[in-house]
C-alpha cells in the first residue's frame, strides 16, 4: 500500500487478513525500493503467516513456538532483501557480492533464489540473546549452491541472443529472442522447478539492459516455448527436464508461478502450462506433450491498458 502525502509518500508493507481486516506491519520505506532511483519491488514472499516473533513459552507443558516468520522482497534491479516481523528496516542479502537475482521462493524456511548462472540457497540464522528470545537483528548465510549447468543459461540483463536490428526511419529497434528464468514450487509434492520461457520482443534503441519486469517494449513479447526442469539434489546433473506434469497444470506469470491439481478441477487438462507472463497481450496454453501453444487473443476493442493488469492467483481454502 502506498500512503502519499503531497509530493512525498511512504510505501507500507504489511500482512492483511481480508476477512478480519487485521494487519501485521513490516518495515516501511520512503521509496518502492531504496537501492537505486526508480527501482520497484516486483515480488514479496513469506516463510509463513505472521504467527508471531517466535518468543519462547514460559510453560514447559506447551509445545515450542513455530519458527519466526521472515519476508523476502525482490526488486526490479535483481537485489534481494529480507526482514523479520519486528524489524525496523530491510537487510540486503547480496550486499557484498552484488548478485543479480531473477526469482525467489521459500521452502522449508530456506530461501531459493536464482541468478543467471546458479540457484543459491540461503538459510536465515536467527540470533538469540542470553534469555533465549530472538535478537533484534537476524543474520544470514549461504548454505548451498546448485549450478544450472551443463546447458548455457539464458541471460536476461544482456539480452543479445539471435538479435536482429530493424531500421525504421531514424529509429533503430532490436528484435530479440531470449530466455526468462523463474521458479515454481509444488507444495503438495514439496518439489522445486525452474521455468525457462523463450520469448521474442522488440525494444527501442536505448533499452540494451532491460530490467526484470519493466521493459520498454515497442511490441509486446511473444512466448515461443517453455522448458520445465525439476531440482534433484542427489542427482548429477541436479536439474532434470520434465516432459510430463501428470495431473497438474502450471500457471506462469510475472508475479509468480502456481501448480494446480486437475483431479478436482473441471475443464482443465493436466500436463499443461497456462501462460500470462508479460504485461501485455501474451496469454495462452502451452502443452509439454507436443510443445504447441494455443493463444488467447483479445479483440481490438479490448483496451491495452486494461490488459496490462497482472493476474492474481486465488487458492481458496476447502
Amino acid at each position: 500500500m502506498v500512503d502519499r502525502k503531497g509530493f512525498f509518500f511512504h510505501v507500507h508493507y504489511f500482512f492483511w487478513n481480508p476477512i478480519s481486516g487485521a494487519r501485521v506491519t513490516l518495515p516501511s520505506s520512503k521509496y518502492y525500493c531504496e537501492c537505486v532511483e526508480g527501482c520497484t519491488t516486483v515480488k514479496l514472499v513469506a516463510s509463513s503467516g505472521p504467527t508471531g516473533n517466535g518468543e519462547r513459552s514460559q510453560h514447559q507443558q506447551q509445545p515450542p513456538p513455530p519458527p519466526p516468520c521472515f519476508v523476502v522482497r525482490l526488486c526490479s534491479t535483481g537485489r534481494l532483501e529480507f526482514c523479520m516481523i519486528n524489524d525496523i528496516s530491510w537487510t540486503s542479502i547480496d550486499e557484498e557480492e552484488e548478485l543479480l537475482f531473477y526469482d525467489v521462493v521459500i521452502m522449508h524456511g530456506k530461501i531459493y533464489a536464482t541468478t543467471r548462472v546458479a540457484l543459491r540457497l540461503f538459510h536465515i540464522i536467527i540470533q538469540e540473546d542470553a534469555n533465549g528470545s530472538n535478537g533484534s537483528q537476524p543474520s544470514h548465510r549461504v548454505e548451498k549452491l546448485v549450478l544450472l549447468r551443463p546447458w548455457p543459461p539464458p541471460c536476461l540483463f544482456l539480452a543479445n541472443y539471435r538479435e536482429r536490428v530493424i531500421r525504421s526511419g531514424q529509429v533503430i529497434q532490436r528484435l530479440t529472442d531470449t530466455g526468462y528464468i523463474s521458479l515454481a514450487q509444488d507444495s503438495a509434492s514439496v518439489e522445486l522447478f525452474m521455468i525457462v520461457r523463450e520469448a521474442s520482443y522488440v525494444t527501442g534503441p536505448f533499452n540494451l539492459f532491460p530490467r526484470i519486469t519493466f521493459h520498454n517494449y515497442v511490441n509486446p513479447p511473444k512466448t515461443k516455448g517453455f522448458r520445465v526442469l525439476k531440482l534433484e539434489f542427489n542427482n548429477t546433473p541436479p536439474w532434470v527436464e520434465v516432459v510430463d506434469l501428470g495431473d497438474r497444470t502450471l500457471f506462469v506469470s510475472e508475479i509468480g508461478n502456481q501448480f494446480i491439481s486437475t483431479t478436482t478441477t473441471n475443464n482443465i487438462n493436466g500436463n499443461h502450462g497456462r501462460e500470462s507472463p508479460s504485461s501485455k497481450h501474451d496469454f495462452g496454453v502451452f502443452s509439454l506433450t507436443d510443445k504447441t501453444i494455443r493463444r488467447f487473443d483479445f479483440s481490438q476493442s479490448f483496451s491495452s491498458d486494461r490488459s496490462s493488469i497482472r493476474p492474481v492467483w486465488f487458492t481458496p481454502n476447502p
